[in-house]
């Protein structure tokens, strides 16, 4: 049963765990091979089998994509303590009677092969082939997992929209969903700091140059992606291939609408699972998606994955997380390690659709989430939950209240400080920081200070805030493009601010795409060239933007900050216009922050206005 409240993020299902009868299995043995594809690129695989404890034992297989090695080669005497990424969930897996195979993805590690784009169909074509030569190998019982995180985890998303009859579940952690809107432009921005980054990183990985992303030290530890066992000089092959990969960043900077061509040919839509979603027809395949309530933009990702992949089987968990679940980001956890045990959730998700077993998985609800400044894990029948929108209207003095202005119309004058910037932890940075996560907006301080920043009343309670906040302003420009963002903060009766959650929007692609209906949560915006609109500096346009899903509890005491920026110098690619913008508020003019509060047990939001 899933406990209404605990103190922490560890042993969220209090239910004891049955002892499987497929427990203690150890490795017995790791085969590494070459795998030549249709078009005769050579995909690098390992191969690891528990040990059987009766003759011609069959397993079930977890497969495994990865871009970013499937297997380091480290130096002695490193190679004697050091553990692979990933050995946790992969030992568990075989430890409870499943083969582990992973593979280095076509033009990346130890594999053969040009990569063109990222997911590309030809990468698609290798994964089917792989899993119809998993099936018709004699130690697989013909039943397939995958899992992966972010990249790998997006991998296996497009295994599953692909329904092959092998393919039982899929494990999805930290991935997007929508290209454009999750990672490359959301809100119609350029994230510049990720595109050029995972680049570099990428260039360093597949080139086996770790030194020119990595720091140097990581050359005395690394000697490179492991090859594969009696075929060595295939690895200069594979280096060779590498050195004609694309350039993720510089296909980016020739893009500015969703439906642009890169100056290679390439489209955004042509490389998300979004896109090959048919809405009329049924996932077969269930799935369980994990992401973080500071994921960078991917737990916006998780959620239009759980709303719109029509499978009832589907689990969502989104906890106190950054880009990976490397950190507890709650400001109020004791511990950045995050004690949530992420392996025993996938072993139960595969375990339950992969063998049958009866886990408890098949009485719990579709979603988990968990409260920051709370601390607790709930759970629901879908996302978004029952809550009440509560609207804080803007007035004079940068105040807001629960109440409209009383005057018609007034004017606050915003200027952007266009230095303004998240700083090198913020949210956005994890997507990108291999060795150095220390995702926390400690200097939260600072940075609003240089906003336009509203202030609310000390709440009289708590408000337990989850789901979608947005802002809606009126607002005239002085230019006909610009970029808009928004920051929610709680400032404690102590002075000491705690960053919530944030949105942003590039205003000349704000046009919406119809009228949003009764029970939809998301805007939906095309960001397409048909959709751009200039506007027209003097005019009063009325921009909504939605912030990026939060739960998270204001506390009794505290303020709320409404901050609003021009830019993000950290993160996101600066607008070539630099308006200067009139903040229009009143009683005709209802510029205001709407907040999704839970209700309580009893139907009721648990807020006293």
């Amino acid at each position: 049963m899933f406990p209404k409240k605990i103190n922490s993020d560890k042993n969220w299902w209090l239910k004891p765990e049955k002892k499987s009868k497929f427990k203690g299995r150890k490795i017995a043995e790791i085969k590494s091979i070459y795998l030549k594809m249709k078009d005769g690129v050579k995909i690098a695989m390992d191969i690891y089998f528990p040990e059987k404890i009766y003759e011609k034992e069959k397993f079930p297989v977890i497969f495994h994509q990865s871009r970013y090695y499937r297997k380091i080669q480290y130096k002695f005497p490193f190679s004697l303590f050091l553990k692979q990424p990933g050995d946790s969930l992969k030992n568990l897996l075989i430890n409870n009677g499943y083969i582990w195979i992973s593979i280095d993805v076509r033009g990346t590690g130890a594999s053969t092969g040009i990569r063109t784009c990222e997911f590309s169909k030809k990468e698609l074509m290798d994964a089917l082939f792989i899993l119809d030569w998993i099936t018709h190998q004699s130690w697989c019982d013909g039943r397939i997992g995958c899992t992966g995180t972010s990249y790998n985890g997006t991998a296996g998303e497009f295994l599953a929209l692909s329904n092959h009859p092998s393919l039982k579940a899929v494990v999805s952690s930290f991935s997007l969903f929508d290209l454009y809107s999750d990672l490359v432009f959301p809100g119609g921005i350029h994230f510049e700091w990720f595109t050029k980054n995972w680049t570099k990183l990428n260039y360093a990985l597949d080139n086996q140059e770790l030194a020119t992303f990595f720091p140097k030290y990581v050359n005395l530890i690394i000697k490179n992606v492991a090859t594969v066992e009696g075929e060595e000089n295939l690895f200069d092959k594979a280096k060779f291939d590498h050195r004609n990969n694309w350039n993720p960043h510089e296909e980016a900077l020739s893009i500015q609408f969703r439906d642009d061509v890169s100056k290679n040919g390439i489209k955004l839509d042509s490389i998300s699972p979004h896109n090959f979603l048919n809405p009329k027809l049924k996932s077969r395949i269930p799935m369980l998606f994990i992401s973080g309530w500071y994921d960078g933009a991917y737990q916006n990702a998780a959620i239009k994955k759980i709303l719109q992949y029509k499978n009832e089987k589907n689990k969502l968990i989104l906890g106190p997380w950054d880009h990976g679940g490397s950190q507890n980001v709650s400001p109020y956890a004791k511990f950045t390690k995050p004690s949530f045990d992420f392996g025993r959730e996938i072993l139960r998700f595969f375990d339950h659709h992969i063998r049958g077993l009866e886990n408890g998985l098949e009485n719990e609800k579709s979603v988990h989430y968990f409260t920051m400044g709370k601390e607790t894990w709930k759970e629901s029948d879908s996302f978004p939950i029952p809550s009440e929108t509560i609207d804080y209207f803007i007035h004079p003095d940068k105040s807001m209240f629960l109440y409209k202005p009383i005057q018609e119309e007034a004017i606050n004058e915003f200027r952007p400080d266009y230095s303004h910037g998240t700083g090198a932890h913020s949210r956005w940075r994890s997507m990108v920081n291999p060795l150095d996560k220390k995702t926390n907006y400690k200097k939260r301080y600072l940075q609003y200070k240089k906003n336009f920043t509203l202030k609310s009343l000390p709440t009289l309670e708590d408000m337990d805030l989850t789901g979608i906040c947005e802002v809606t302003l009126f607002l005239k420009s002085s230019e006909p493009d610009g970029h808009i963002f928004v920051y929610l903060d709680e400032q404690r009766p102590n002075g000491k601010v705690h960053y919530i959650t944030e949105g942003m929007l590039r205003l000349s692609l704000m046009k919406e795409s119809g009228n949003r209906k009764k029970n939809e949560v998301l805007i939906q915006r095309s960001f397409s060239q048909k959709d751009f609109s200039p506007l027209t500096p003097g005019n009063i346009y009325e921009v909504k933007i939605q912030m990026l899903p939060i739960s998270y509890t204001i506390k009794k005491g505290s303020s709320i900050l409404l901050s609003l920026a021009g830019s993000d110098v950290d993160c996101f690619k600066s607008s070539d216009h630099k308006p200067i913008y009139d903040l229009v508020f009143g009683y005709k003019y209802p510029s205001c922050l709407s907040l999704p509060i839970e209700k309580n047990e009893e139907g009721k939001h648990n807020f006293i206005r």
